[in-house]
């Protein structure tokens, strides 16, 4: 997704980028929050891929960071995560501890850690929606891993809601963001 002018396919060029105050502000406060979800929604082509990428870039300094790119995440998030760091985790592990050692690792290293997915919406993973609802569950007790997602705004409802009722995405998200449904 990162990459330079030069290279074809290239979804974000840190140099052309130029932010977005209000997004910044708003992604500080939920870093200072005791939110563990932060949601980034809009419709296609608004910027945010790359409002995304360098939110991920410049949280680097401060704390352990995880990028996933959802199109290509063909099973669990939490998979994907206890892979990447197989060397620290046991390939043997739930997928409910996964966050659990994650926070420890946030303790250990007096450091958020910080769970980018970009475009969820993309995703071919047919359990996503619940995945990242029990993710957000998961995430409500910890201290030091948040959460951060983008989606398109026409298919974001899907999301937060199980059948008729809200889910625990819309729950966490809903402590951070006003008006998310």
């Amino acid at each position: 997704i990162i990459g330079t002018i030069n290279e074809i396919g290239s979804k974000f060029i840190e140099e052309l980028y130029i932010k977005r105050q209000e997004l910044q502000t708003s992604f500080n406060k939920f870093i200072s929050s005791d939110a563990s979800t932060f949601g980034l929604v809009g419709i296609a082509g608004t910027g945010k891929t790359n409002a995304m990428c360098s939110l991920a870039l410049q949280s680097l300094e401060n704390n352990f960071v995880f990028f996933y790119n959802a199109p290509l995440i063909n099973k669990s998030p939490l998979e994907h995560i206890a892979q990447d760091l197989n060397l620290f985790f046991s390939s043997t592990n739930e997928n409910a501890v996964i966050l659990k050692k994650l926070d420890e690792l946030g303790r250990f290293i007096d450091k958020s850690v910080l769970i980018f997915i970009y475009a969820i919406d993309e995703s071919t993973f047919p359990n996503i929606s619940i995945e990242l609802s029990e993710i957000a569950l998961a995430a409500r007790n910890l201290d030091n891993v948040k959460i951060c997602i983008s989606c398109k705004s026409n298919i974001w409802s899907h999301f937060l809601k199980s059948g008729d009722t809200n889910n625990h995405l819309y729950e966490e998200l809903i402590k951070f963001h006003k008006g998310i449904g």
